[in-house]
């Protein structure tokens, strides 16, 4: 039979439209985030160590060990250009940085190349092999390539920093941050824990309820308040194991900070102005030949796959061209950037089918598909540096009619530079500390604003000259006075302050596991001369001559929540061992969650196998009890797209592989099998079971006989169920 259904997801945060935050200017968003930024400051500061130098006497930070996790190797894109900029600040304030990409990028994309960025990083004798092959010590350069090598790089100790870069981009593929979070909260050594934060370059959930207010396709609308739904939890999730969020934009930090007030801290990290400079400073020529009666036309830079764009274009072909071509004859719309609906296929680009696809063109959904030339719709593809250059110094201004958006438009930024007027919508422009008097750009909200915003401009020689002027003064501003490095000092002193003088947190605290305690009580002693049924049993060794045996430690059989990724396997594991203890003349008690970890007798006799599929105990508490535990897992860097289609997945997998970390740090006593790696296959099933059972303390003679009685009759069913299950989440 197919998976049931995951749950319904809870509904995402209050629509931005009717939040309390949705009518302020962007100065106002600006003052609060500034204000909200300074009052953490000073919470930090009065919780700091007075022995620990942040600067204030030297003027240097501490020298942080730093690990920065990316989704691919840098290339020549706007998010991975702010972030080498990031970088590049971190290593001039002294500052020790390593990188982990979770996949492999073709060297010829990689900008810079791996050797020069580890140049650029100052790491020493870097080779390429050492991305993926053994584990070099850190300072290095690393790629995701397993999770044993990921916990074994945390298990070093060694950074006392991580920043995990945050998107969604690969969805239903899970983020990068999904994937090491719990592998890095749960092998870091408890006395080493690093500062963890998140960069994110968009408010992710909230994006993705304002794209559903405006979509008119219906199908794509109720994919983006799903998406909607499912950012919220998985964001809450991952922000439930960091210590602090980071944004490029002051609105999307306000936005998130009402929706995820958990968080112990928030910063802005803003975009680096001086690192999106089009121009080179010996190149101030074609600024002089422009002017009013050598430009025409209207332009706009985006990539049309990015929905604000596609969206945006459509509703000003929808609700302003007709307007703007009968008032300005003649005039052309020129649109730079991949059209809507472009797909790749093995590396080669292939059109989407007009009639088919959704968003096909940018003109789709509007009277003027399929005939855009005729109507004054010119859509130019992807330009090179060269060619968007000299095609964007010949237009009379551009527009950018983005209505709902987060995150920062760096299209704008080539305009200001270029000293081309620009009309734009606020929230677009919110995050380039624009005045609001309309001396650098004219703003617009509503359709016939923005027609004759774009008319006056058009026309009005003396405002387009003003405009055009204001524009590039305002960008030459922006750079000279540019808050992003500003932004990383800021970041750096939260991070000295919240750690101790070693420079680890002074403590973590995994959040808590839902339906159980806070602390639980435990009495798993047997009662004083109890002798385990076992003592007599075949299956451990025992004989009508000789009934003490072997020592009797506890017997643990645990996983956690493990059928929230296989919903059969509790049913499995229960039908196996209720053999097993029947076979072995074993008294087994399974614990319910929530319960406290008591043996307490059955029959009078103590228990021989505890069962538990909620496991909820540190190991460190059994230390001193004699026990033997086997704990059934999940590899998390495998769970793939079962991070999307269960929302709520890093509450599985956090606890789990805390525990995982626990049971390698005692091989005497413990073990993990991890299910979709070891038990796939019916031969890795009974492996991992005569695995267990050795562990377990059992004789390969009574192995053998429970392998035959009561266990190989399971394989082909686990193995088909399993395998039915995981195909299901993988198709979607």
């Amino acid at each position: 039979a197919p998976p049931p259904p995951p749950p319904p997801l809870p509904p995402p945060p209050p629509s931005p439209a009717v939040s309390p935050i949705s009518g302020l200017s962007a100065a106002a968003f600006l003052q609060q985030a500034a204000a909200k930024q300074t009052t953490s400051s000073a919470t930090v500061n009065v919780s700091s160590t007075s022995s620990k130098d942040c600067g204030e006497s030297t003027g240097n930070f501490p020298r942080n060990r730093i690990l920065i996790i990316h989704e691919q190797h840098l290339q020549s894109m706007g998010c991975d250009v702010r972030l080498l900029r990031f970088v590049k600040d971190l290593v001039y304030l002294n500052q020790e940085v390593s990188m982990l990409f979770r996949g492999s990028t073709p060297s010829k994309m990689r900008q810079p190349k791996s050797k020069q960025l580890a140049s650029i990083l100052h790491i020493e004798s870097f080779e390429e092999d050492q991305l993926r092959k053994g584990l070099r010590d850190p300072p290095g350069l690393y790629e995701w390539t397993s999770t044993e090598r990921f916990s074994q790089l945390m298990a070093k100790g060694y950074f006392n920093m991580v920043i995990i870069f945050l998107w969604f981009w690969y969805d239903p593929q899970p983020s990068v941050a999904e994937l090491v979070l719990p592998v890095l909260r749960a092998h870091s050594p408890e006395d080493r824990q690093p500062f963890v934060a998140l960069l994110s370059d968009d408010a992710h959930a909230i994006r993705s309820s304002r794209l559903g207010e405006v979509e008119i396709h219906p199908k794509t609308r109720e994919g983006y308040n799903e998406r909607a739904r499912n950012y919220w939890l998985r964001q809450k999730n991952m922000y439930q194991l960091v210590d602090m969020v980071m944004y490029i934009s002051a609105m999307d930090q306000v936005a998130e900070e009402e929706s995820y007030p958990f968080v112990p801290y928030y910063r802005l990290l803003r975009m680096p102005i001086r690192a999106f400079r089009i121009l080179s400073k010996n190149m101030p020529a074609p600024m002089q030949e422009r002017t009013f009666l050598t430009t025409g036309n209207i332009g706009f830079i985006g990539n049309g796959l990015t929905p604000t764009n596609h969206l945006g274009i459509q509703w000003f072909l929808e609700h302003c061209w007709e307007d703007v071509r009968r008032q300005l004859p003649g005039v052309r719309m020129r649109l730079i950037g991949r059209p809507p609906g472009e797909r790749m296929l093995k590396g080669q680009q292939v059109p989407c089918v007009k009639t088919e696809d959704a968003h096909c063109g940018w003109a789709w959904g509007t009277t003027y598909a399929g005939k855009e030339k005729a109507m004054g719709i010119d859509e130019l593809g992807y330009l090179s540096a060269e060619g968007l250059l000299e095609e964007v110094l010949s237009w009379r201004l551009m527009i950018v009619p983005v209505l709902r958006t987060t995150g920062v438009n760096t299209k704008i930024l080539v305009a200001l530079e270029l000293g081309v007027p620009l009309v734009i919508t606020p929230v677009a422009a919110s995050p380039f500390d624009i005045p609001d008097n309309e001396t650098v750009v004219a703003f617009a909200n509503q359709a016939a604003d923005f027609t004759q915003q774009v008319v006056n401009v058009y026309t009005t020689s003396w405002l387009w000259t003003h405009m055009s002027r204001s524009s590039r003064q305002h960008w030459e501003n922006l750079a000279a006075h540019d808050p992003a490095r500003n932004d990383v000092r800021n970041v750096l002193l939260t991070v000295c302050r919240a750690t101790t003088s070693r420079d680890y947190l002074p403590r973590w605290t995994p959040p808590r596991i839902a339906g159980e305690p806070d602390e639980h009580v435990i009495d798993l002693r047997p009662p004083n001369g109890a002798v385990p049924a076992r003592a007599k049993s075949a299956c451990f060794g025992a004989s009508p001559t000789n009934t003490s045996g072997p020592p009797h430690p506890l017997l643990l059989v645990a996983a956690f929540s493990q059928q929230t990724v296989f919903p059969k396997f509790n049913q499995y594991i229960s039908s196996i061992w209720g053999g097993i203890c029947q076979e072995c003349g074993l008294v087994c008690a399974q614990r319910r969650e929530g319960a406290p970890y008591t043996l307490g007798s059955f029959g009078g006799q103590p228990v021989d196998v505890l069962l538990d599929m909620h496991w909820a105990l540190p190991l460190r508490r059994l230390d001193d009890l004699p026990h033997r535990l086997v704990f059934y897992s999940w590899d998390p860097g495998k769970l793939g797209r079962y991070f999307h289609f269960a929302g709520n997945m890093l509450q599985m997998a956090g606890p789990a592989e805390r525990v995982v970390a626990q049971t390698v740090q005692r091989p005497e006593t413990s073990v993990y099998v991890q299910i979709n790696k070891e038990m796939r296959s019916s031969g890795g099933f009974v492996f991992s079971w005569r695995r267990a059972l050795a562990h377990l303390g059992m004789p390969k003679p009574a192995i053998q006989k429970l392998v035959d009685a009561h266990i190989s009759r399971f394989a082909a069913n686990w193995t088909t169920d399993l395998a039915a299950h995981m195909a299901a989440y993988k198709s979607g």
